[in-house]
């Protein structure tokens, strides 16, 4: 199984800065399936990304404030399992389907 989702809802610890206590997804996972489960956190040097800040559309991202080697292993109890440095980063636009194809949607 792959799974995809933002850096708080991955990390394998309990807590968030808003919430001590908060129990995350990638926590979950881990007590469910502790063999199954890698997380990685990406890092990234700038550009952009397609999000919601006062509009939805593609923001420009800044460096992220952890700096990390290429890759990086961590230990077993921290909250991700790999730190990945990608580089730049650029946005990817969502899909955006045609009116023939959501007529086709709704007749199936």
């Amino acid at each position: 199984m792959l799974l995809n989702s933002g850096d708080t809802h991955a990390k394998q610890t309990p807590g968030t800065a808003w919430d001590a206590n908060a129990t995350l997804m990638g926590q979950v996972l881990k007590q469910h399936y502790p063999a199954q489960i890698y997380s990685i956190k990406l890092r990234y040097a700038g550009g952009t990304a397609w999000a919601w800040e006062d509009t939805i559309g593609v923001q420009k991202v800044g460096v992220t404030r952890e700096p990390a080697p290429f890759t990086s292993q961590i230990s077993a109890n921290a909250d991700v399992n790999l730190l990945w440095n990608i580089g730049p980063v650029t946005a990817s636009y969502p899909y955006l389907a045609t009116a023939a194809e959501q007529q086709t949607s709704v007749n199936h």
